[in-house]
């Protein structure tokens, strides 16, 4: 884009074709993050439905596909870039949906719909009907389709660097519990399920991650922590709205 006249910006015609949309930049602008559908290395096409992270060059005004990362969120953003390095957040839920191996009934009963019972059927309370008959209406019929259950899966943080080869390489991997969203304060990583209950992670060498600590705020403070600061050697600050500010200061 040509910027010189800001009232009227000019798009090239020879601008370069990026896979998917721009995301973010590695520092000098060589290197470009996009997010998009999966492509064939050899011939370009798509395929398939799974959601990428793109790495690619540009080279003038031409841009190369040098490596893909599969995405595991639903919603952007699942991961966070910050130069060559990619920090993603892999959620697991607390509970998961067990499915019974219970057989549903044979088949649905309209009501008002005349049916016939043959052998016995047991209602919840009442006493069991036994042989032929026949019903006018919706019997009641207690199916047990699954139930919640513990997730034995937790969330991972993992780190990913662009290699000087141009492909993406795992740096390390930290399990956590059932956090769902991560930021990026400074050298800090803060990830949470409910956002007054942050886990910290120092995150200055992202190919050694270490976890700090949990901590638990009281109440159900509104936390925002787009506007947070921190730092590892000093602590967390966290805008609370009307409660003022959450604080988590580490020892010296």
């Amino acid at each position: 884009m040509d910027y010189s006249n800001p009232l009227r910006p000019v798009l090239s015609p020879d601008h370069p074709n990026l896979p998917g949309r721009l995301i973010g930049t590695a520092p000098g602008g060589a290197i470009l993050f996009t997010m998009g559908r999966q492509y064939d290395a050899i011939t370009g096409a798509i395929f398939g439905y799974q959601r990428m992270l793109h790495a690619s060059a540009l080279d003038g005004k031409v841009v190369h596909l040098l490596d893909q990362l599969p995405l595991t969120q639903t919603d952007w953003p699942p991961s966070l870039l910050r130069g060559r390095t990619i920090f993603q957040l892999q959620t697991q839920p607390a509970k998961i949906w067990v499915p019974s191996n219970e057989p549903p009934p044979v088949r649905d009963v309209i009501v008002g719909e005349e049916f016939t019972l043959s052998g016995t059927l047991t209602l919840p309370g009442f006493t069991p009907i036994h042989g032929d008959a026949l019903f006018t209406g919706q019997p009641y019929l207690h199916w047990n389709r699954g139930t919640y259950e513990d997730n034995p899966k937790k969330s991972t943080l993992t780190t990913w660097e662009l290699r000087a080869d141009g492909k993406f390489a795992q740096l390390d991997e930290v399990e956590l519990a059932h956090e769902s969203t991560f930021h990026l304060i400074g050298n800090l990583g803060v990830t949470y399920e409910r956002e007054n209950q942050p886990r910290l992670l120092d995150v200055t060498d992202p190919a050694n991650l270490r976890v700090l600590g949990y901590r638990s705020f009281e109440g159900a403070p509104y936390l925002n922590y787009q506007f947070a600061d921190g730092a590892v050697g000093s602590g967390l600050w966290v805008p609370a709205g009307q409660h003022g500010l959450e604080a988590i200061l580490f020892p010296k």
